[in-house]
């Protein structure tokens, strides 16, 4: 899907020219959906890349290390997942439902400047009472370099944050 993706005039071989209408449909619709979601949730775009240890088979050891970055293909499997979680959790409690639902507790204000020292004594970059609310921590993310520094920093920030969980309770 991302060869398609990324060269949409030579579908890969096997696929109909249906099939290549349909996934770039469904590549715009999803583009549309994210769009959408950004703009009604206000959530963190916090883009980072993959990093895995290759291990010879068989064995331990490591023969490698491999970065991918999430692409436009894994974009679409994502927003189609969030999308689906959804609709199942607003069936769920229309009808009153017992089911898991994953929440996203609020930040903790002392993890928050704790991560807000580390970013100012290493790199000299203030990040702002990101204790404020979302929308300064949007435009501390929208505001952190494009270059070597960033990945750390958006690592350290994700640290900060707390893990989603599940409950039985929607919130």
């Amino acid at each position: 899907v991302q060869a398609f993706l990324d060269a949409p005039k030579r579908p890969p071989e096997g696929w109909s020219a249906d099939l290549a209408k349909l996934i770039s449909a469904l590549a715009a619709l999803t583009r549309k959906m994210r769009k959408n979601r950004e703009d009604a949730e206000r959530f963190l775009s916090i883009e980072t890349a993959e990093v895995r240890a290759v291990c010879e088979e068989g064995s331990e050891d490591v023969t490698g290390i491999v970065r991918k970055e999430q692409a436009e293909a894994d974009r679409i499997v994502e927003e189609c997942m969030l999308a689906a979680n959804s609709a199942v959790a607003s069936e769920l409690i229309e009808r009153r439902l017992p089911g898991l639902f994953r929440i996203h507790p609020e930040p903790d204000p002392e993890r928050l400047e704790e991560f807000s020292f580390f970013v100012k004594d290493a790199f000299r970059i203030s990040t702002g009472d990101l204790s404020s609310g979302r929308e300064a921590c949007m435009d501390f993310l929208k505001k952190i370099p494009d270059d070597h520094r960033k990945p750390i920093i958006l690592g350290r920030f994700l640290r900060a944050l707390p893990r989603a969980t599940y409950s039985p309770n929607p919130e």
